[in-house]
């Protein structure tokens, strides 16, 4: 049975003043309920929770009173109407009646959502790098979806905690990747809802809106188990002959050198000669726009020479990971591998040979963990992969199990000598 109250929450407390919001709660079954914000905040000691109304004491209690109310009553009677005309009251139907959203009400100089988030980006741009910025028009494009998906237009006041559940659902079954393939990992989840938790915070800072509620939208993060290639099969790459087929030939060698110097791809294929410096790399990379200078192994040179102090230039990405896998084949490098993630609350495994699941990010995470496994101090492994804590950067790292028990032996090995 459908119910209306008032609601405050007792622990979603502001650092910053104090108080907490007032919410109209509608509970429209036992599993679907959303809050719509009141716009009045109060004191906890300002409210009765055994009977969800405003104590007297409040200095401000008839104005706040008389407000809330009526925006309980608001709800009560949409829900009522609804029912009376043979209408599901579901909770999207209440916040579109509520918010006004189909009734094409004058917004007649006010800038929508988008139009914000718009701003936003710009904004934005000045300050951070190429790929943070296309994080945001992805949030976007999952944002202008969801819209499509739920057939409602989104706006400021439509997002609460029944926004979330359902942009949730739709992030994990419905929003359709590069590849083609519906939902999303939930990894790229989580860093969708971060970044519309930053854009709405930073709209609540400028007073484009009122604080909304956040503290229920969770973010999920999982240990990513992308793999990485030994040196050993780094070198069978390079010494494929490859001289048939130029293209091929162009992407292993710019494959190879990325293993190299752990750079991300965008850094990798911008480089130049004037980039190279003796035995060394200087540039300054596009996501941290941190200055890096990182050493160059033979191999490394051997390719810069065999391109006149540069790098196989003109390859796209697409390419790249397209033509790399069959590359990485035709190396011998097929070992299976069991690759299990979550959709949703469910696991679901599947098993690749290793050559599908190599791509342009695999050169990066073969460097760092080859350099860590050779004992390289993670703290100069850091300055070239641009990792700010340690924490962070051994969960980057790919050490297997067995790989990680003969590094202690050797450690142990080693202090038995000293000793």
């Amino acid at each position: 049975m459908a119910s209306v109250k008032l609601l405050v929450k007792k622990h979603n407390v502001s650092k910053k003043d104090g108080k907490t919001p007032i919410y109209v709660q509608y509970n429209y079954s036992r599993d679907k309920r959303i809050l719509i914000n009141t716009n009045r905040r109060i004191e906890v000691k300002f409210w009765d929770f055994k009977n969800d109304v405003l104590r007297r004491s409040h200095p401000k209690y008839d104005t706040i009173s008389r407000h809330i109310k009526k925006t309980k009553l608001e709800i009560e009677t949409i829900v009522s109407i609804a029912l009376d005309d043979g209408i599901d009251p579901n909770p999207e139907y209440v916040l579109n009646q509520y918010y006004g959203i189909n009734q094409g009400g004058d917004n007649t100089g006010k800038k929508d959502l988008f139009e914000y988030f718009e701003d936003y980006i710009k904004a934005k741009s000045l300050r951070v790098g190429k790929h943070t910025i296309n994080d945001y028009y992805a949030l976007k494009k999952h944002l202008k979806g969801y819209e499509k998906w739920s057939r409602s237009k989104l706006d400021f006041k439509s997002i609460n905690y029944w926004f979330y559940q359902n942009f949730m659902k739709y992030l994990n079954y419905n929003a359709v990747k590069p590849d083609g393939e519906k939902g999303l990992a939930v990894n790229t989840i989580g860093k969708t809802l971060r970044n519309l938790k930053i854009f709405l915070r930073d709209c609540a800072r400028k007073n484009i809106i009122d604080l909304i509620d956040l503290s229920d939208f969770k973010v999920y993060q999982e240990e990513v188990e992308n793999i990485y290639l030994t040196e050993k099969e780094i070198n069978a790459i390079f010494e494929l002959d490859l001289s048939d087929n130029k293209e091929r030939e162009r992407i292993r060698d710019l494959f190879v050198l990325g293993c190299y110097t752990g750079l991300r791809y965008s850094d990798l294929s911008s480089i130049t000669p004037a980039n190279v410096k003796d035995e060394f790399i200087h540039l300054r990379q596009g996501k941290t726009m941190n200055h890096v200078v990182i050493p160059l192994n033979e191999t490394a040179k051997e390719i810069i020479r065999k391109y006149n102090g540069g790098i196989p230039e003109g390859i796209h990405m697409n390419d790249f990971n397209k033509l790399i896998k069959g590359i990485t084949k035709d190396a011998g490098i097929n070992e299976e591998i069991i690759i299990t993630q979550k959709k949703g609350s469910e696991k679901v495994e599947k098993t690749y040979k290793k050559f599908e699941l190599v791509a342009s990010h695999t050169c990066r995470r073969s460097f760092c963990t080859n350099e860590y496994l050779k004992g390289t101090p993670a703290l100069f492994i850091m300055k070239i992969s641009g990792h700010r804590t340690e924490r962070n950067f051994l969960k980057y790292i790919k050490v297997d199990e067995q790989i990680a028990a003969q590094k202690m032996l050797e450690f142990w090995n080693s202090q038995a000598r000293v000793h």
